[in-house]
């Protein structure tokens, strides 16, 4: 697996060179990185790819199916970015901490906060764009080919459980900077992400192929 270099911290591995079983195995160590909001970021990536997927074959069912497999693809693009992201910005957050044990100043607790800042933008980030595949999903699953209903709705189950995740991910760290946690906007795409995730669901009525 490639490594990338994060100033001021060890190496990192590029986790979308490698194979899924390095990244799982990556996660399944006393390393604090990749860890949750990663995982949260490979989520929302393999959910827009099931959409990428529903969409490509619903070329009969919508007019606008290509421009939705497209739309899709780039969030999970954009999703599997924030991934490497994430893991930057905690270990980021490793070495202001440790810095901070060093020589405890206002400096270097200015340095925590914004790096705990910094991680909690990336999961805000995160969660936008599972809401996202999760509207895309949900539109899928009621219009889309009925044969991948099952995947579109996978899609809208995976966005939500990454968005709830990524969403609490970011109020830990924004309590921890002690700054505003942005309680409005993260319950607004909390409803987002279950509204679009019920939407799914209902469409197994009627919709199952025979």
């Amino acid at each position: 697996m490639k490594r990338g270099k994060l100033s001021g911290s060890a190496d990192l591995p590029q986790y979308l060179v490698g194979t899924v079983a390095n990244f799982v195995s990556s996660v399944a160590t006393p390393k604090p990185a990749p860890a949750a909001g990663s995982v949260a970021a490979i989520t929302v990536s393999l959910a827009a790819a099931l959409c990428v997927k529903s969409a490509l074959l619903s070329v009969r069912q919508l007019q606008n199916a290509n421009t939705l497999a497209t739309t899709a693809q780039e969030l999970s693009n954009r999703a599997g970015e924030l991934c490497q992201s994430d893991a930057q910005a905690y270990a980021e957050v490793i070495v202001a901490q440790r810095e901070k044990r060093r020589q405890d100043s206002p400096d270097t607790v200015a340095r925590v906060k914004a790096s705990l800042e910094g991680a909690a933008q990336i999961s805000l980030d995160i969660a936008n764009i599972g809401v996202e595949v999760g509207a895309i999903a949900a539109h899928l699953a009621e219009a889309g080919n009925a044969n991948l209903v099952g995947d579109s709705i996978t899609a809208a189950l995976l966005a939500e459980s990454a968005v709830q995740s990524a969403t609490t991910l970011a109020r830990i760290n924004l309590e921890s900077a002690e700054r505003e946690p942005h309680s409005d906007r993260i319950a607004q795409l909390l409803g987002l992400a279950a509204s679009y995730r019920t939407k799914a669901l209902e469409s197994i009525t009627g919709r199952l192929p025979l």
